[in-house]
């Protein structure tokens, strides 16, 4: 076990991806090495769970909710601690980012940021706070770092996204939606981890 109070960072994969999709495509622990060993990131865990179907579409979100906080969460921080993490960030792409924002906004309390990459934005018509009434309750939120959202100009997921971090700055929640170049692609996901894993 780790005696270091250390942060770890659940990264959430796609549709059609699996557990190995962050690592495999994602590059994402050399980006974490790489960023500690230049001085531009603390030291931190990651940790993949899989929240595909055998078909490898993504799981629903009220399905991924308990069981990343009620079996990953427990499991992760009792193998690898001596006691719980010093902080929690949940971070997601495209379909994963819907689960970040699901299980995220119903759990505030249990993290210390999200990432929501791509995906998990609002609809049109939809009011946010009549999905996730804690968001009513914006000192909770006043604890954690700004929600972090990122998005290509070229992603349909775009307005949606927009829409959200309208919707938290209405509620007073603080974020930062940071619009790149590009589209739904990896290229723009390992940037937008670099980028958070810089903030942690």
């Amino acid at each position: 076990m780790v005696e270091e109070r250390l942060p770890v960072a659940y990264l959430l994969h796609g549709d059609l991806h699996d557990a190995a999709a962050w690592s495999v495509t994602g590059y994402a622990e050399r980006i974490a090495d790489n960023l500690i060993a230049d001085g531009q990131a603390r030291r931190v865990i990651l940790a993949m769970p899989d929240t595909g179907t055998p078909n490898r579409r993504n799981l629903p979100a009220d399905t991924v909710e308990p069981y990343l906080v009620s079996e990953v969460i427990p499991f992760v921080e009792s193998k690898y601690f001596s006691e719980p993490a010093s902080e929690r960030y949940l971070v997601g792409l495209s379909a994963g980012a819907g689960h970040t924002r699901y299980t995220g906004f119903r759990n505030p309390a249990l993290f210390a940021g999200l990432g929501i990459f791509s995906g998990g934005g609002l609809p049109d018509g939809v009011i946010l706070e009549q999905l996730f009434p804690s968001l009513l309750n914006s000192d909770i939120y006043g604890q954690m770092k700004p929600v972090s959202i990122a998005v290509g100009a070229d992603d349909a997921a775009l307005p949606n996204l927009r829409r959200l971090s309208e919707s938290l700055d209405r509620l007073k929640i603080p974020n930062h939606l940071s619009v790149t170049t590009g589209g739904h692609t990896w290229f723009n996901w390992r940037r937008y981890l670099a980028e958070f894993l810089k903030g942690i």
